[in-house]
């Protein structure tokens, strides 16, 4: 800037000087040898001071406007160069910051790269933390309810000891009124098990085979329990079916009909039932199971659920058998089995059967874990030969039907 102010200075001073020496320039036609002809035919000599004077004032006069001219030029192009030094310095600037950007994204994408990981980390974690925690609550759920029915079944026997040891264990009035408690906790569930059969039945695997399969043993966050998936076609109408199974679950069956203060008897059947099973090796064991079973119509489906607590006796005291199942009965899609090609004609009705038990040692039983194994697999025996005996009913009331 102290430059320009010089120049500037410069600049005026040199107009001022041009301003004082602005003399007009004569038009010259002839020029002789010894003199200049000028306007008006005179011929003026060489050495003529006055006429050389003014000459040499003229040119200094036209030198000076070319001179001030050259210096205006360079002061434009010079104002031009530092514009374009200052657009240029901005530009670069602005270039410098746009490659410093480019340089520090990776750095900040490997770090958002590596959150990102960690966050996903955490949320499967979460995640399997809230599954576990769900089924152990569902387990907690369940092992209570069962404690508290077993409960209320220790209560009941003690009340009834006396009473028991002097009358006979098949008299029906005392069979009547024995394990109350346990029918009527099982009947507060019924509904709520039925809730549970489409959300259940969806999780489940169901294989079609032309007969029932058997429980297998399973353990689930230290809980052993046994269970079974399975689906067999029958070849015939779903009415048809439907009525022969439900004669089946809703018979008697040889056991004790508890009737008091169920709410749909033509539905629903509570039997206390006194078995004595007998192993290969010649033993034998004393069981009494309380189980109420219920129906549910729907259109086109048939719903059974049913509760079952199995008490051993004798060898088999303080040791039970929870159980729960389920059995839907449906017309056949056509899409269950490819094996049944020949029998597409012919109408077919699906059977579609869940079932979970669980073994229960309570008190100072000896030998807990191997009572426990014995009497659950007396239980799945007993319930295989239960299945076995209604398919047969099944065949003869569905072949005998008109």
């Amino acid at each position: 800037m102290a430059e320009d102010a010089v120049m500037d200075e410069g600049f005026v001073a040199l107009k001022e000087f041009l301003g004082e020496c602005d003399v007009p320039v004569p038009t010259l036609f002839d020029e002789g040898p010894r003199g200049v002809t000028v306007e008006g035919g005179q011929n003026v000599h060489p050495q003529d001071p006055p006429l050389t004077e003014r000459q040499r004032k003229i040119r200094n006069a036209q030198s000076a406007k070319r001179r001030v001219k050259y210096l205006q030029r360079l002061k434009e192009e010079r104002r031009t160069l530092l514009k374009q030094e200052s657009q240029l310095t901005t530009e670069l600037k602005k270039l410098q910051d746009a490659q410093a950007a480019n340089k520090a994204r990776p750095a900040d994408t490997m770090v958002l790269s590596a959150w990102r990981s960690i966050a996903k980390r955490q949320r499967e974690k979460r995640v399997q933390a809230e599954e576990r925690q769900r089924k152990l609550r569902a387990a907690v759920i369940n092992r209570s309810r069962l404690i508290h029915q077993l409960n209320a079944l220790l209560l009941e026997r003690q009340e009834n000891y006396r009473k028991e040891r002097l009358i006979s264990r098949h008299d029906d009035v005392d069979d009547k009124t024995n394990g109350v408690a346990v029918f009527k906790s099982f009947l507060s569930e019924m509904d709520s098990l039925y809730a549970q059969t489409d959300p259940i039945y969806q999780d489940l695997e169901f294989k079609v085979a032309y007969s029932m399969g058997y429980l297998t043993r399973k353990r689930d966050h230290g809980v052993e329990y046994f269970d079974g998936t399975d689906s067999t076609l029958i070849p015939f109408n779903f009415e048809e079916t439907a009525d022969a199974i439900s004669l089946f679950m809703l018979s008697d069956s040889g056991g004790i009909r508890y009737e008091e203060g169920i709410a749909d008897p033509d539905n629903t059947t509570a039997m206390k039932c006194n078995l004595n099973y007998r192993f290969e090796s010649g033993d034998s064991a004393a069981l009494v199971s309380y189980t109420v079973t219920r129906r549910y119509e729907e259109e086109n489906r048939l719903v059974f659920i049913w509760r079952a607590l199995t008490e051993g006796r004798g060898d088999f005291a303080g040791l039970h058998t929870d159980e729960t199942g389920w059995l839907v009965i449906r017309p056949s899609t056509g899409n269950e089995d490819s094996d049944s090609a020949d029998l597409s004609d012919s109408p077919m009705t699906v059977m579609e059967r869940y079932v979970r038990l669980l073994p229960v040692c309570i008190g100072g039983v000896s030998r807990n874990k191997v009572g426990a194994d014995r009497l659950a697999r007396i239980v799945i025996k007993s319930d295989e030969e239960e299945v076995k005996e209604m398919t047969e009913m099944l065949d003869d009331l569905l072949l005998d039907s008109p």
